[in-house]
C-alpha cells in the first residue's frame, strides 16, 4: 500500500479551478447542452480505457519501478476516472433535463469537468514520468508497507 502520496495536489487544484469554470460556463449558457454530449461520451471512453490500463499495469506489472510510478499517480487516475464515469453517466441519463441556468445541471457538468481534467492531467503526468524514466529513481514520496 502506498504512503505519502503528494503528487496529486497540483492536478487536483487545476481540475477544481477548471471544473468550476466549466460549470459556470454551462450555467451562463455559453456551453450548450447539445455541445456537452460529445465530451460526456468521450469522457466515459477515456475513463474506461485509463482504468483498464491502470488495472492491467498493477496486475501484470512486475517491475518495482513501475509500481512506484503507479503509486505516485494511481490515486489521481482512479479518482478522476470514477468521478468522470459517475458524473457523465448521470448527466447522460438526464441529458433531456440538463438546462443552462439550472444550478443542479451546472454542478453536474462542473463535477464532470473536474473528473475529466483530473483524469487527463494525471494520465499526462504519469506518461511524462514514464517517458523520462523518473519512475526508476528512489524517492521518498512512495513507500510500500511490505518493503
Amino acid at each position: 500500500m502506498c504512503k505519502n502520496n503528494n503528487e496529486c495536489i497540483l492536478p487536483v487544484v487545476i481540475a477544481v479551478i477548471l471544473g468550476i469554470a466549466i460549470g459556470a460556463l454551462f450555467f451562463t449558457g455559453i456551453i450548450e447542452t447539445g455541445i456537452i454530449v460529445f465530451p460526456l461520451t468521450a469522457g466515459i471512453v477515456f475513463a474506461v480505457i485509463t482504468l483498464i490500463l491502470l488495472y492491467n499495469t498493477i496486475v501484470f506489472g512486475n517491475k518495482k519501478e513501475t509500481r512506484e510510478c503507479i503509486c505516485e499517480y494511481g490515486r489521481c487516475l482512479v479518482g478522476g476516472g470514477l468521478v468522470t464515469l459517475v458524473s457523465s453517466f448521470i448527466a447522460l441519463t438526464f441529458v433531456d433535463t440538463l438546462v443552462s441556468g439550472a444550478i443542479v445541471s451546472a454542478l453536474l457538468i462542473g463535477f464532470f469537468g473536474f473528473g475529466l481534467i483530473l483524469n487527463f492531467l494525471s494520465f499526462a503526468y504519469l506518461l511524462v514520468y514514464l517517458i523520462n524514466n523518473n519512475c526508476y529513481r528512489k524517492n521518498e514520496y512512495c513507500k510500500f508497507d511490505n518493503e
